[in-house]
């Protein structure tokens, strides 16, 4: 519909999202190695239906941008780091870092974001380093699902990245376990990788 007139259109359809954000902070240092640091960020979230394409019978072009609601929200947050970890060519090598941090949203999406971080580097004669780390996330309150993550790959449980489920796979399709799942991804053995939570520990030998 076209200033109030009906016309037949051949148009492709594209779903447009805009995302603007800033973000600032500042730290307080209480040894060479441990600090408090207070950020805070804004995020404006906009999503657009574009319509491109032309009139069938006169062939003229037709433009039309649909606008949705889009959605705002500031978010606060304050941690304590230490971090006293010797770096070599492969990472850290030796020492301990940590990270704990609490934010809280504000405007139009409201949840509370907890977040644990500790990483420990034990170096054995130079050579071997023995690395671990326990995370534990929780988004929790208000619209924290509309956060969930994706908890595989490299920044989290190792091993596990998106691509190694195949939809089509026996995996994916093991009707026998899941016949009255609805999945968010086509495999419901990825989706338990899905969630606002999430605790896990991972340890390596480097």
């Amino acid at each position: 519909d076209v200033k109030g007139q009906e016309r037949l259109v051949a148009a492709n359809v594209f779903l447009r999202d805009v995302v603007r954000g800033a973000q600032g902070g500042m730290s307080y240092p209480f040894s060479t190695f441990s600090r408090l640091e207070l950020n805070a960020s804004g995020v404006h979230y906009q999503s657009d239906v574009l319509f491109r394409g032309y009139d069938v019978e006169t062939f003229e072009p037709v433009e039309i941008d649909q606008r949705n609601d889009g959605f705002s929200y500031m978010q606060p947050e304050i941690a304590l780091v230490f971090d006293n970890a010797l770096s070599g060519w492969t990472g850290p090598i030796y020492g301990r870092r940590y990270r704990v941090q609490l934010s809280r949203t504000f405007g139009d999406l409201r949840f509370t974001e907890a977040l644990l971080d500790f990483r420990n580097y034990a170096n054995w004669k130079q050579k071997i380093v023995l690395a671990t780390r326990l995370v534990g996330l929780s988004r929790f309150g208000g619209e924290a699902n509309r956060f969930a993550l994706y908890w595989g790959g490299p920044y989290f449980i190792r091993g596990y990245d998106y691509n190694s489920f195949e939809p089509i796979s026996g995996e994916c399709r093991a009707s026998r376990l899941y016949a009255d799942t609805v999945s968010i991804s086509r495999c419901p053995v990825r989706d338990q990788l899905v969630g606002s939570s999430a605790l896990f520990l991972n340890t390596e030998v480097r």
